[in-house]
């Protein structure tokens, strides 16, 4: 099992994709805000897997202490949180499509649903 070595170049947006195949963990670096990581992420999955039943997407950015940009000129938060999410959904769509009947999870949580922001 591959374990993470430590967090890639940026600040926000990196991490590691993590595949769980049944028995085990493996992890690969991935960067939403980054499309070339996003596309070698896939690559180096495609290349080790052709089935992916289960895509979990899930914004995992939010509130940034300043406005930034992603490497495509996006703010940051909108470019890690949906474009790039699209990105590594539509390079993984080989292995979701060869799974048959796979299915892919968009998740975001909402802060202003317990805030009491929306209390009567």
């Amino acid at each position: 099992m591959r374990t993470p070595q430590r967090p890639i170049h940026s600040k926000f947006g990196a991490g590691w994709g993590a595949v769980v195949c049944f028995w085990k963990r493996v992890f690969f670096p991935l960067d939403l805000a980054d499309p070339v990581s996003v596309g070698a992420f896939a690559r180096q999955f495609l290349a080790e897997y052709d089935r992916l039943h289960l895509l979990f997407n899930n914004a995992g950015l939010m509130r940034l202490p300043q406005i930034m940009k992603d490497k495509r000129g996006y703010e940051l938060q909108l470019g890690v949180n949906h474009p790039g999410h699209f990105r590594l959904t539509g390079r993984l769509w080989p292995a979701l499509k060869s799974a048959g009947g796979a299915r892919v999870v968009a998740y975001a949580q909402s802060k202003t649903a317990n805030s009491g922001a929306c209390e009567e």
